[in-house]
């Protein structure tokens, strides 16, 4: 042997180990468990005492054949007798409890190991919480072991939800550290006030903390190759000079990625190592952060990852609960379990006592007390222990420790507030000033902010303040004399600074305090914190609080323009939920202040409103539809000016979204006429394609192309104005969708490149500055334009990124994506299947009230009936399409519709000799119809593929069969390559037919006219 590994030389084998309810006894190779024995091989016991030495460590495969073979065996014989264990412990390779296969390196011991049935020298647990803790593990040992894994620890304030996670996180951190193979990646995160909070603040400080632990590096570069939307957000983490190129990988990703991208690279991280992430206060969480944990906790993959959340239960019948609902859908899927502490009992009451008391020994006496006392409360039986020593209360009795006087002649209230309030009255003279100026903030506040506080609790009193240095200074000083408040991760303001942050070390002791401030002290105290955020670079993800502090400081005009930031903030950061509450929020103060704030600020919570309700259920909803009534009342009081115009503009969109084009050209003329005078280029831009998308759904696709133009024009003129604020993201939202209708538009009069070039140039743009929404509509148009040239492989590939970009978007773009993907796959031998898919993803479609292109996805689905043969159900779908176009006022594929249907008909007559005349009567009119649109709209692209119909059937239409082949011919010359491939091959094989053709051989397409 070549020695013990990883033990002292001294090392003697114990007389038996200890795990998951097993004995084994190494001298004999016995495995024992409750009455069955087994005696194991003695290569196969040799390899278990290894693992058991070295439990938690990986024990590479060399490493067991250089110990138990003396290095002359194979890695066959270590499996047969991990393989052996296995079977004796009755645990399988794909959910070990005991075993576990370290992917190409060996194999670790992975449940808890002991010399002795009860062994004294245990990790440290948090007092009267054993139980709680072993609940706790019991999630670890599962999570370790690849079965993704979720817990909610609830509690109310002052249970001990934090002080069980940290015990439970340290001892993690204790076993860790005593092996340096692959350690345990730990993240923690804390919500503050959900009304005011960052979007998935929490989850970027976990990040962070994993970041600037071990293995720190291996995960740095996990979240720039996974999640580098997640790494630009994480202050301090990335080299100042690796920044830019940082951002040019987030503008080159799909938006609306953050929540893929977390899974995605939470479950790499556990590839490297086991990960547990805690959230702690979720009830505080943002609408965002919980539907990203709720994300987390319904991914069906396996992985080595703990996710934790504690929370304060909602009380019963609470509107609003959006966590409650959460954890009731999770637990009825059985994708979480849950821990509730309960008030400590009289044991767990005597176990903090002895803890805290150490090393007296509470009597039973005394534990009732203190139990009666506190009613169980954790927080509560912990400050009270501390108050009885600091008191010198206490007394020993026959070696046990009792009071000298009852509890309740120490003055002690019942209740928690007097017990907190009895311990800050301790504290020097100047610290509660700085600790009701905190309180103000939060839970969590900013150096500055509590300067601030400072100011106007002065300013009441009529005293000078301290600087803002020595403020920095004092609560330093209080962190350290007192633990009342602990040093926080610091916040980075906007222009990259960075600024000091504490926290109250339980959210109970800053309800305490800020109750002590006075009426009249606390609103000065909000309303100067407020005033403080407007004067510092203050995040735009502040906004929620700083709308928070104006409204709890009487000043609600200014509350609302900060509730307007910060929805428009939240909505833009894909997270729509935020931004529907803080809008909410927004509207209630106002409605409550009545006439303090102005019109135009009313009309910009209304919008926000409008906005995020249109993209949570979509713009067929009647909830959009009041949301909109009401922002109209407001829009007209207003009267003028760049809100109105932002309304009537958001107004126009909801009804082109709806599909009522009819409406929409309407809305477009409130919006030019609102416009006038009004001099603002994102503005400018959003008419410009506004006018572009409505003349195009009206059937005028050149004065749409240049009203698409000119709002390239306009976007590219003012770029030098997009480095931050609202109007700049709306600017190149609009110059995305401009370039959108502007390449349909370009195919629809002639230009097939054009076309392209449009396309994708919008999809560039809208990877750099756009949110997810913006990517999906830009991507419609790049598909649009490959689906009307032909080209079905590079439509499939397209329609797979406007799936992966349609995740977290609204369901009808993931539908498109669906349709389109089908459309593509039509030339397979056997068409039906896609044809059927074409058929439901367009019915998800038209369900969802789908509004701009709903007659052309309708002519997909009869494209697809048509693959299929079934020419009476393409002429039934067909027909559907040209009511669409009809009662919606959608007219841009109308002549394409008509000249489908023509050749249907065409068809049905070859197939009906008795109904013949008829059938052909009724497509030669169709193609007259076609012809006469596609020429009075300018749609050359239509004219083109009507024509080449005429020539191709011989119908004596228009002029004639030999007039149309001339035509065709002359058509084809002018166009040049503006007419696309697929089209123009099918011309050609037309025009040669009849002898008007080019000379030169024309090879088969790779499709065709009809797909």
């Amino acid at each position: 042997m070549t020695g013990q590994l990883g033990e002292p030389a001294s090392f003697v084998t114990p007389a038996a180990y200890y795990f998951a309810e097993h004995r084994f006894e190494p001298p004999s190779g016995r495995l024992i468990r409750g009455e069955a024995r087994l005696r194991l091989r003695p290569k196969t016991a040799a390899v278990l005492l290894l693992l058991l030495r070295r439990a938690g460590e990986v024990v590479t495969k060399a490493e067991l054949i250089d110990e138990v073979w003396d290095g002359t065996t194979s890695d066959e014989s270590v499996a047969v007798c991990v393989a052996e264990l296995r079977r004796a412990l009755g645990e399988h390779p794909s959910d070990p409890r005991c075993i576990a296969t370290v992917h190409r390196r060996g194999y670790r011991f992975t449940a808890p190991v002991t010399t002795s049935p009860q062994s004294t020298d245990v990790e440290p647990v948090a007092a009267g919480r054993a139980i709680e803790l072993a609940e706790l593990s019991r999630w670890w040992d599962s999570a370790r072991s690849g079965a993704r894994t979720v817990g909610f620890v609830a509690g109310e304030a002052g249970a001990g939800r934090t002080t069980l996670v940290h015990d439970f996180l340290a001892g993690m951190r204790a076993i860790d550290g005593r092996s340096a193979d692959d350690p345990v990646a730990i993240g923690e995160g804390r919500c503050v006030d959900g009304r005011g909070g960052e979007p998935y603040l929490p989850f970027l400080d976990a990040f962070s903390a994993i970041c600037r632990g071990p293995n720190g590096a291996r995960f740095r570069d996990l979240l720039w190759k996974l999640a580098p939307t997640w790494l630009l957000q994480m202050s301090g983490i990335v080299e100042s000079s690796a920044l830019d190129a940082l951002r040019r990988r987030v503008s080159d990703r799909p938006a609306g990625r953050l929540m893929r991208e977390a899974a995605e690279v939470l479950d790499a991280m556990a590839v490297v190592a086991p990960v547990v992430i805690v959230i702690e206060d979720l009830h505080s969480g943002d609408r965002s952060t919980i539907d990203l944990f709720a994300h987390l906790a319904q991914r069906p993959t396996r992985s080595r990852l703990l996710l934790v959340a504690t929370y304060r239960p909602a009380p019963t019948g609470a509107s609003g609960d959006s966590l409650g609902a959460v954890i009731g859908s999770l637990s009825a899927l059985r994708r979480c379990e849950h821990l509730e502490l309960p008030p400590l009992g009289l044991t767990a009451v005597t176990s903090v006592l002895a803890a805290r008391l150490s090393p007296g020994v509470p009597s039973a006496a005394l534990a009732a007390e203190v139990l009666e006392r506190t009613e169980g409360n954790a927080l509560f039986v912990t400050m009270l222990a501390d108050r009885l020593v600091s008191e010198g209360a206490l007394r020993e009795a026959d070696g046990m420790l009792q009071t000298s006087a009852p509890i309740a002649a120490l003055g002690i209230p019942d209740g928690v507030r007097r017990l907190i309030a009895d311990r800050l009255w301790q504290l020097r003279p100047g610290d509660l000033d700085l600790l009701h100026a905190a309180a103000a903030c939060g839970v969590d506040f900013a150096v500055v902010e509590v300067a601030a506080g400072l100011v106007a609790l002065a300013a009441a009193a009529h005293r000078g303040v301290v600087g803002e240095v020595d403020v920095a200074l004092a609560l330093a000083d209080l962190a350290d004399r007192t633990g009342i408040i602990v040093e926080a991760e610091p916040m980075s303001w906007a222009d990259g600074s960075i600024g000091e942050r504490y926290r109250f070390v339980h959210g109970l002791v800053r309800d305490v305090v800020h109750d002590q401030l006075g009426g009249a002290a606390r609103v000065a105290v909000h309303r100067a914190i407020g005033v403080r955020h407007e004067a510092v670079a203050m995040p735009v993800a502040w906004a929620g609080a700083t709308a928070e502090h104006f409204e709890l400081g009487r000043d609600p005009a200014r509350a609302v323009v900060h509730y307007v930031r910060a929805a428009d903030a939240a909505r833009r950061r894909l997270a729509p939920g935020t931004a529907l509450d803080l809008a909410r929020r927004g509207i209630a103060v106002a409605d409550s202040a009545g006439a303090v704030v102005p019109a135009s600020a009313r009309l910009g919570l209304q919008l926000c409103l409008v906005a995020a309700l249109l993209e949570e259920h979509g713009p067929t909803s009647s909830v959009v539809a009041d949301a909109v009534d009401t922002a109209e009342v407001l829009a007209d009081a207003v009267g003028r000016g760049p809100e109105v115009v932002l309304a009537r503009h958001l107004f126009w969109s909801v009804a082109f979204m709806a599909g009522d084009f009819f409406a929409a050209s309407a809305r477009l003329v409130a919006v030019e006429e609102a416009a006038v005078g009004v001099e603002d280029p994102a503005l400018v831009l959003q008419l410009a394609d506004a006018r572009a998308l409505t003349l195009l759904a009206e059937g005028s696709p050149a004065l749409a192309l240049e009203a698409g133009r000119v709002a390239a024009v306009t976007a590219s003129s003012a770029a030098s104005d997009s480095a931050s604020g609202e109007r700049p993201h709306r600017r190149s939202e609009a110059a995305v969708l401009g370039r959108s209708s502007a390449a349909v538009a370009s195919w629809l009069v002639g230009s097939a490149d054009d076309a392209k070039r449009f396309a994708h140039d919008g999809l560039r743009l809208a990877h750099e500055t756009g949110t997810a929404g913006v990517v999906c509509r830009s991507l419609w148009p790049v598909v649009a334009v490959h689906q009307l040239r032909g080209e079905r492989r590079r439509v499939q590939h397209h329609a797979s990124e406007l799936a992966g970009a349609a995740e977290f978007e609204h369901p009808r773009w993931a539908a498109i994506a669906r349709a389109f993907d089908a459309w593509a796959r039509l030339d397979e031998p056997d068409p039906a299947p896609a044809a059927a898919e074409v058929q439901q993803s367009v019915e998800r479609l038209l369900a969802d009230g789908m509004g701009f292109g709903r007659p052309y996805h309708l002519g997909l689905a009869a494209e697809g009936a048509a693959a299929c043969g079934d020419t009476e159900r393409a002429v039934v779908i067909i027909d559907s399409a040209l009511a669409a176009v009809a009662s919606t006022g959608d007219r841009w594929y109308l002549a394409e519709l008509l000249r489908r249907r023509a050749e249907a008909l065409l068809t049905l007559a070859a197939e009906h000799p008795s109904g013949r005349l008829g059938f052909t009567r009724a497509a030669d009119a169709l193609l007259d119809e076609s012809l006469a649109i596609a020429r009075s709209q300018g749609a050359r692209a239509l004219e083109v593929r009507a024509l080449t119909t005429v020539v191709r059937s011989a119908r004596s239409v228009a002029d004639g069969p030999v007039a149309s082949a001339t035509m065709l011919r002359d058509l084809l010359g002018v166009l040049g390559i503006g007419v696309g491939p697929v089209d123009r091959l099918a011309a050609e094989l037309a025009l040669r037919g009849t002898g008007f053709g080019p000379g030169a051989p024309v090879e088969s397409p790779t499709g065709t006219l009809l797909g």
